[in-house]
């Protein structure tokens, strides 16, 4: 074999080990925060966080509208009730309180807010500014993010360009 080809593969096994030691270490930590005497007040919402609705070549991403809405009528039924974003991130949710999220700010995601909105669900958008800025037909532009908030969505964001963190420089890893 070259020796090209042995220091990339070699190169290759210590990025993927060094990825195996950093998502061991952030399970380890939230281990450890979560039984280290640091008690919760009480139970709280959760997030259901979502990417795309009917966009397929999104792949494991994609949930299909019809069983998106599925899921809000199961958790309705099931007794759950669905709150902003901001009432769970801020810890005033209570234990059977959802909040609906969808990042990166997928045009795909307009076809389910009129459901949405009928159904008095609450959503938050967390939006990557670059894609907003150039949205081409898969993003929301900032003309639907501003009919998005004014029929009530939070908007946040998800970044400016969405960095894959393995590119990411050394110096800027865990």
């Amino acid at each position: 074999m070259p020796l090209a080809n042995t220091v990339h593969t070699y190169g290759r096994k210590l990025k993927d080990q060094r990825w195996t030691l950093a998502r061991w270490r952030l399970r380890t930590e939230r281990a450890l925060l979560s039984v280290g005497g640091r008690q919760r007040p009480r139970a709280s919402g959760r997030v259901l966080s979502y990417h795309s609705t009917g966009t397929p070549e999104w792949g494991v991403n994609d949930v299909a509208p019809g069983a998106l809405l599925a899921q809000f009528n199961e958790a309705h039924r099931l007794g759950y009730s669905f709150v902003p974003a901001s009432r769970v991130a801020d810890g005033l949710s209570g234990p059977r309180e959802l909040a609906v999220t969808f990042d990166d700010g997928l045009r795909s995601i307009m076809a389910v807010t009129p459901a949405l909105k009928a159904l008095g669900i609450p959503f938050t958008v967390f939006v990557v500014t670059d894609w907003a800025s150039d949205p081409g037909e898969r993003f929301l532009s900032w003309g639907d993010l501003e009919r998005l908030a004014a029929a009530g969505a939070e908007i946040g964001s998800h970044s400016r360009s969405h960095p894959n963190f393995r590119d990411l420089p050394e110096s800027l890893r865990i």
